[in-house]
């Protein structure tokens, strides 16, 4: 659609360049077509013998960049709202009496990998890797280690320094985790 369509589709719903005699299919196009006339005739829009123009780019403008900024996946559209937490770093949770769980993780955008751990209170350690995807509030990871079966990781962040989860398979049954960051 043209700048010119744009803003004809404007003064029309704008100035309500609607004629009460016609019927309604034709309605829209009767005030499309007067609409554009006047804009080609002159290149300015003359209502009641004030020329608008000036005035109607302006506010199109301007309420094509305030829209064109809002954005639901970007942080930054509203500066008012906080940044998302980092997942980057250490992550600590108490998996269950005397079974931690240890995740060292990086972030590339919403993609996160890295590095994983249970460690059994006495020194016993079961090492892994880590993948999955950080789209705030909500975090998927899958602990993945040699000869086991991937556990899922699936979770929310309830603070920047912490993440509630839930293990599932390998074993594990909507075992509930608090994960800590580590400073």
């Amino acid at each position: 659609m043209t700048f010119t369509n744009l803003m004809v589709s404007f003064v029309v719903i704008f100035f309500g360049w609607i004629p009460a005699t016609e019927t309604p299919p034709n309605v829209l196009k009767t005030a499309y077509d007067k609409a554009a006339m006047t804009i080609q005739k002159n290149c300015s829009i003359n209502i009641k013998g004030e020329k608008v123009m000036k005035r109607v780019i302006p506010l199109f403008l301007l309420f094509a960049i305030l829209l064109a900024g809002c954005s639901k996946d970007d942080p930054i559209a509203d500066p008012l709202l906080p940044l998302p937490p980092k997942i980057d770093g250490t992550w600590v949770g108490v998996v269950a009496n005397g079974l931690e769980m240890a995740l060292q993780i990086q972030e590339d955008h919403t993609a996160v990998s890295g590095l994983g751990a249970f460690i059994v209170t006495g020194g016993t350690t079961l090492q892994g890797s880590v993948t999955g995807t950080d789209t705030y509030p909500n975090v998927s990871i899958s602990f993945g280690a040699p000869g086991y079966q991937p556990v899922a990781i699936t979770g929310q962040f309830l603070s920047t320094t912490t993440i509630t989860a839930e293990l599932n398979q390998s074993g594990f049954d909507h075992v509930q985790v608090t994960f800590y960051k580590q400073e």
